[in-house]
């Protein structure tokens, strides 16, 4: 995931004459400051080391986390440049395919009808983990009645907390689209949903299928891929089509689709 990012909120809500001369956003200043950190403790025990040679071994520490969040901090501040990049091309309306804003009444039911299906999307996720957590949760304690339990306790715990992560996630992601403004911004690589970001060029992401599907309202379905661990993350996006607004909806779907071919 991955779609929404509060420190993107803090760019200024303006037309940006070039992309390269945008302000720094809030979540780079953290990199940068998170890699500066980690570069001073790989630096420390060599610039200090009669200060700090009383720590004994736990400097080497700081040196292995230094060297790991420094790399690591420097390349997010990059995606992070990028994801702000993404969003200001959205907000320029000359870059766009469609700008569509949405009378309150067709958000709150848009709203509620994407709030149940991706709730439902995530606990059938959950009853597959849930099988095999039980699973193992009664087997480990049959072929080893005295450490085995631990086993038991790992599952129950993992349970909980991805049944937290999608209750607390969820309704956040739900009170969040229905506070913040009504309007979807589609781009040709990348989508401002009521302020959520999606994009689907750069960093490995690529555009996956468009497709209008019936609803009350109609909406467009977006589905972009970014790269993950062992395979490729798939989100899916489904934006409401104003009234009226069927035929360029499908001209949108249609210049989207010629992006993947």
């Amino acid at each position: 995931m991955m779609a929404i990012e509060p420190d993107e909120a803090v760019l200024p809500r303006r037309r940006f004459g070039a992309l390269s001369n945008l302000p720094m956003s809030r979540a780079e200043k953290v990199c940068w400051i998170v890699a500066a950190i980690g570069v001073a403790c790989v630096a420390a025990p060599f610039v200090f080391e009669e200060s700090l040679e009383p720590l004994g071994d736990l400097r080497w520490v700081g040196v292995l986390l230094g060297a790991l969040i420094a790399p690591t901090a420097a390349i997010s501040s990059f995606l992070f440049r990028g994801r702000a990049k993404g969003r200001a091309s959205l907000l320029d309306d000359k870059s766009l395919l469609a700008h569509w804003t949405f009378p309150a009444e067709t958000w709150a039911g848009f709203v509620g009808e994407d709030d149940t299906r991706e709730r439902r999307a995530k606990w059938r996720l959950f009853a597959i983990i849930a099988f095999w957590c039980v699973l193992f949760a009664i087997a480990f304690p049959l072929f080893d009645p005295e450490d085995g339990w631990w086993v038991s306790v790992v599952m129950a715990g993992v349970l909980v907390v991805l049944a937290l992560v999608i209750v607390v996630g969820s309704s956040a992601r739900t009170r969040r689209l229905g506070r913040n403004s009504t309007e979807a911004r589609i781009g040709p690589d990348g989508l401002l949903l009521a302020g959520e970001l999606h994009l689907w060029r750069g960093w490995g992401a690529r555009l996956e299928g468009v497709d209008v599907v019936t609803g009350h309202p109609p909406c467009l379905e977006i589905t972009y891929s970014t790269p993950a661990k062992n395979q490729r993350q798939i989100t899916t996006v489904r934006v409401p089509v104003p009234a009226g607004c069927d035929a360029e909806a499908a001209e949108v779907a249609a210049r989207l689709i010629e992006k993947i071919g």
